[in-house]
């Protein structure tokens, strides 16, 4: 259900990370526009919320994630975030991704995200989410 609310920049960004690394989708779809665009360097494709909830979605289901926030910088338009996140895979292994993300908001709610990561590390994580 998408929310009307304004969320102050910093708590906006607070539960996105927490929302990120619950796999919570509830809260995504409280925090975002309804025609939020969510972008990866990795490949360049802009996903809406509903892509956002079946990739989350899939990566819940093999791994558990948790994000360390090294710096966050509010701007005029809503916030810049490096993090790394590390996510256990059910073999036990870790994968390790350093992000930075650049946050559009628009009457207090993401509108967009740009996502910077290092698309090699992420190889291992996309090989273990299931294929259907």
């Amino acid at each position: 259900m998408y929310t009307t609310a304004t969320i102050a920049p910093n708590a906006l960004a607070d539960r996105l990370t927490a929302a990120i690394s619950a796999a919570d989708m509830a809260t995504m779809r409280e925090i975002y526009t309804q025609d939020a665009v969510i972008w990866h360097c990795t490949d360049a494709i802009e996903m809406s919320v509903d892509d956002l909830d079946n990739l989350l979605s899939a990566i819940g289901l093999v791994s558990s994630c948790t994000i360390d926030v090294h710096s966050r910088l509010i701007t005029d338009v809503g916030f810049v975030q490096t993090q790394t996140n590390t996510y256990k895979l059910e073999s036990g292994s870790e994968i390790v991704l350093r992000c930075a993300l650049i946050v559009t908001v628009e009457e207090g709610l993401i509108a967009r995200i740009d996502e910077y990561l290092d698309g090699s590390a992420l190889a291992p994580l996309i090989e273990a989410l299931p294929t259907e």
